[in-house]
């Protein structure tokens, strides 16, 4: 099972839209959580023969989480025994940010036009439950004599009618460009856009959509074609996007390092997403690896090898998220040389992307990008939606290596500040210059200006 919350996109209107884009809030539900990025694990595991404890929702939170799904194979009707006891977890802790996507069985993928879901609803109140994960991975054609989005919307119909759940998250995970079923990015905007049309009873609150680029044979090559389309009907639609992210061996794919869990991460911060999520953060039984391997009771205790390093990076992710939540992506622009070797692994797609490949873009705002290997750079141009002080994420593509860029401007400006990872302020970094220097990248990493 993969999941993918919904994400919308538009083309070359995107401009129209985005001179006073502000993402909206429908149904009652505010995004997102308490006012801090949305940065979600999926699963939630407790040691053999035990039930989950503070210690377990503890281990979650130091990890930089607050959101979580309830997503566990493991334990059959796990949804009350979660919710119990994260209730007593949330009564013993009031100040926690902490909060549950309930997966409720009987209800995610309810498949029955007729199903009655409002006794279940009724059973999960608190406030502690920030919405629910309805569905996984809708199909937009007839599915084993199913009809997914009707279904999606007959569940919505019920929930928005529900004064327990009306002003809660309704999450559906959508399909990823590399579904069999599509055949491009053109039937990867009509897949989306035939989700929201059939959407009557609400508007779709976010768009999620999970994506995995890394294979045991290689690294997908649309990756980026993906996110393009996810940040362009999310302008169109005006809904946050949020993109889970591979962080677990399974199937086909491969045990990600750190350094691939960066660049899905920064990549899609980039392209605008205002929402992270791990698949799976906490390990499963049908799964070899993930963020939280053990002890998942005991929050002093080490947890895996990349626990420390994502619980860093989900820092690096709030305090950046306090700025990135108030801005709009206008643009992306790659530094690659070669339209036919666009790295990684030959991206397609995003030619209409390269910094040296086309004359005629909107927001002409980069003369050129130097450094070492800087075929690898890729840069994120945003503006504040109320303020329209203009914005860059500096990415490193090189899931391999560190590099250094410099960002030469078309014009120069009075003061260049990054904002800071470990505050959320900003930083003075240049005054009076073109030049945004010297900008030092980790495998996979980002960095975010204002100037």
């Amino acid at each position: 099972m993969s999941l993918v919350f919904k994400i919308y996109i538009t083309i070359s209107l995107m401009t129209i839209f985005c001179n006073s884009i502000q993402y909206s809030q429908t149904g009652g539900w505010q995004v997102p959580a308490d006012g801090d990025f949305p940065i979600v694990g999926f699963n939630i595991c407790f040691d053999e023969g035990s039930f989950p404890t503070d210690s377990t929702f503890k281990t979650l939170e130091n990890g930089g989480i607050n959101l979580f799904v309830n997503y566990n194979r493991v334990i059959n009707g796990n949804d009350s025994i979660v919710y119990n006891s994260f209730n007593s977890y949330r009564s013993h802790y009031p100040e926690s940010k902490l909060k549950l996507i309930m997966q409720i069985a009987g209800i995610v993928n309810n498949t029955s036009l007729y199903s009655q879901i409002n006794p279940l609803l009724n059973k999960f109140t608190s406030n502690s439950v920030y919405g629910y994960f309805i569905w996984d991975e809708p199909w937009d054609i007839p599915n084993k004599g199913n009809n997914d989005l009707a279904d999606i919307n007959h569940l919505v119909e019920q929930l928005k009618s529900n004064p327990n759940s009306k002003s809660r998250l309704a999450a559906v995970d959508l399909m990823p460009i590399y579904w069999d079923k599509i055949s491009g990015a053109e039937r990867y905007k009509e897949y989306i856009d035939n989700f929201y049309n059939s959407q009557t009873n609400r508007k779709p609150q976010i768009l999620m959509v999970d994506y995995y680029p890394y294979l045991t044979f290689g690294v997908r090559n649309n990756f980026f074609q993906g996110l393009k389309v996810l940040k362009d009907k999310s302008l169109q639609y005006n809904v946050p996007f949020w993109i889970i992210v591979l962080s677990s061996k399974h199937l086909s794919y491969i045990d990600p390092t750190i350094n691939d869990i960066r660049l899905q991460v920064y990549s899609s911060l980039a392209y605008g997403a205002k929402g992270i999520a791990y698949y799976l953060y906490s390990l499963d039984g049908d799964y070899s690896s993930a963020i939280l391997q053990s002890n998942f009771n005991k929050p002093s205790a080490y947890h895996g090898e990349k626990y420390n390093d994502v619980k860093i990076l989900n820092k690096e992710i709030t305090m950046l998220g306090k700025t990135l939540l108030k801005l709009t992506p206008f643009a992306i622009y790659h530094n690659d040389s070669d339209t036919n070797n666009i790295y990684p692994n030959g991206q397609k797609g995003i030619n209409d992307e390269l910094l040296n490949n086309n004359n005629n873009r909107s927001f002409d705002v980069i003369e050129n990008i130097a450094g070492t290997d800087s075929n690898y750079a890729m840069v994120g141009y945003f503006q504040h939606q109320i303020t329209k002080e203009e914005y860059f994420l500096i990415v490193n593509k090189d899931f391999n290596n560190s590099h250094e860029f410099t960002i030469k401007l078309k014009n120069n400006v009075r003061a260049i500040y990054e904002i800071s990872k470990t505050t959320g302020s900003e930083v003075l970094f240049d005054s009076n210059s073109k030049l945004i220097k010297n900008v030092f990248l980790r495998p996979g990493d980002g960095r975010l200006f204002k100037f």
